[in-house]
C-alpha cells in the first residue's frame, strides 16, 4: 500500500490523506440520501460542485442534484477502506459493522477492530493501487477461487484460547480473504472478523 512508500515523504502522504478526508464523497461513490424528499434512496455520484452533487438514483433513469450535507457514503460490511483521518490515518481495513455514520473496521495490519466515522475513510478501490474495494465488484473474481466461500452459512463456534470471543457461536456470513471470515455472533448479532483456523463447525 502507498502509505508504506519509501519514495514519497510520509508527511506529504499524510497531508494528502487529510485533504481526502475533508471531502466526504467523490465522483463514482455509492451514496445514501439521508434527508429531503428522496430520503433513503441510494445512488451514485455523477458529478460534484462545492455544495451539491448530481446523483443517479439506483434502479431509475434519473439524475438529481442533492446538497452534499444530505449525502453519506453507502458503506457496507465487507468494503475495504483506507483511513484518511484520525489516529488510524494511512491504515487499511475491512468494514465489519455499520451504524449510521459509525463504522467498525478490522485492520489486518494490527489484527484488531477499531471505530471510525464514515467521513474518515475512502474506498480502497480508489486509493489502494486497485486492490480491494467493494465486495462483489473488485473482489468478484477473487471470490471465484476463494476456498472459504463454500463455508458461508455454516454454523460455527470460536475455539481459539487467545480470542475474546472464545466459546461464542455464530454463522459465517462472508470471507474477507483466504484466511479470515466474518462471523455473525448469536449473542450480539454483530459480525466479527475471525481467522478461519479458530473456528469449529457445529
Amino acid at each position: 500500500m502507498f502509505e508504506n512508500s519509501k519514495v514519497i515523504p510520509r508527511e506529504m502522504i499524510l497531508r494528502g490523506l487529510e485533504r481526502a478526508a475533508m471531502r466526504r464523497v467523490t465522483v463514482g461513490d455509492p451514496v445514501k440520501i439521508i434527508s429531503g424528499e428522496l430520503r433513503g434512496a441510494l445512488g451514485n455520484i455523477k458529478s460534484l460542485s462545492d455544495r451539491e452533487a448530481n446523483v443517479k438514483i439506483q434502479d431509475e433513469d434519473v439524475t438529481v442534484s442533492i446538497p452534499l450535507e444530505a449525502l453519506r457514503k453507502d458503506m457496507r460490511i465487507g468494503d475495504e477502506v483506507l483511513v484518511t483521518g484520525g489516529a488510524l490515518i494511512g491504515l487499511t481495513g475491512w468494514v465489519v459493522s455499520v451504524d449510521g455514520e459509525a463504522l467498525q473496521i478490522y485492520v489486518r495490519k494490527l489484527a484488531k477492530q477499531f471505530s471510525v466515522i464514515s467521513r474518515q475513510v475512502i474506498w480502497c478501490e480508489s486509493a489502494c493501487n486497485g486492490e480491494g474495494g467493494r465486495m462483489g465488484v473488485k473482489m468478484r473474481t477473487r471470490f471465484g477461487r476463494d476456498p472459504l466461500k463454500k463455508y458461508i452459512g455454516r454454523h460455527v463456534q470460536i475455539v481459539n484460547a487467545g480470542s475474546s470471543w472464545k466459546g461464542y457461536k455464530g454463522v459465517i456470513k462472508s470471507s474477507t480473504d483466504s484466511e479470515t471470515v466474518l462471523v455473525e455472533l448469536h449473542a450480539t448479532m454483530k459480525q466479527e472478523a475471525i481467522p478461519f483456523k479458530n473456528l469449529r463447525f457445529l
